[in-house]
């Protein structure tokens, strides 16, 4: 049913000669189980005043309304397409812990489209690559955490061992200097990589920003990123 579903677009214009209030009884009328209590708690917590007009409020203000508005529908399945976008450090946090509370009963799904991941890292549980308008990779990030690697390597020469290309994605190349990540870091592939003989290798923070460049760089790029 459509009343399961939510996805109020940051850039749809047709509410921005309407007041916050006139925007809640439609969303009221559309939504059976809107909680008006929750949104003029919400509303009240962060000084948003119901009879002001959305095109009168600030991208900060008017990105926070979005997700009170689409959190108070009660809808089980959240759409959000970029809200952290060009927002400052205040609103992103209060937008964060919005969300936070309202997935913490396990009662609703919140699928977020953004580029933002180092701020979503902290509170997504899964992450799906796009690329080419194609899923080419699904991370579930407990499991990414105890299996993925982040390396530095020295050798004493400027090749590249095969097995760094073959079972790992290089992302960076500096010189003699080369950084890989491996998503799958197996006991057998730390022997394997030993017999490599770097003169130094050193385990490297691993962040979702990370397998989503390796993912998405080739050889082309290498020398870019130095």
């Amino acid at each position: 049913m459509r009343t399961e579903l939510c996805f109020v677009d940051p850039q749809a214009n047709f509410f921005r000669g309407a007041t916050i209030s006139q925007i809640k009884a439609y969303y009221q009328a559309a939504y059976p189980q809107f909680d008006a209590d929750k949104f003029g708690a919400l509303l009240k917590r962060y000084h948003l005043d119901g009879g002001r007009k959305l095109r009168h409020l600030s991208k900060g203000m008017f990105g926070l309304f979005t997700i009170i508005l689409s959190v108070a529908t009660n809808a089980p399945y959240l759409f959000l397409d970029e809200p952290l976008d060009g927002l400052d450090v205040l609103v992103r946090k209060n937008i964060l812990s919005i969300l936070i509370e309202e997935v913490a009963g396990g009662q609703r799904s919140i699928l977020i489209a953004s580029h933002n991941l180092v701020e979503l890292e902290g509170v997504i549980d899964r992450a799906l690559m796009l690329k080419s308008g194609r899923v080419v990779n699904d991370y579930q990030l407990e499991t990414m955490r105890s299996q993925a690697r982040k390396i530095q390597l020295v050798y004493r020469d400027k090749q590249i061992p095969p097995l760094l290309k073959n079972v790992g994605r290089v992302v960076h190349v500096s010189g003699r200097v080369i950084v890989v990540v491996f998503e799958n870091y197996t006991p057998e592939l730390q022997a394997q990589l030993a017999a490599t003989e770097p003169v130094f290798q050193e385990e490297l923070p691993l962040s979702l920003t990370d397998l989503f460049m390796a993912n998405l760089t080739d050889e082309a790029d290498y020398e870019l990123l130095s």
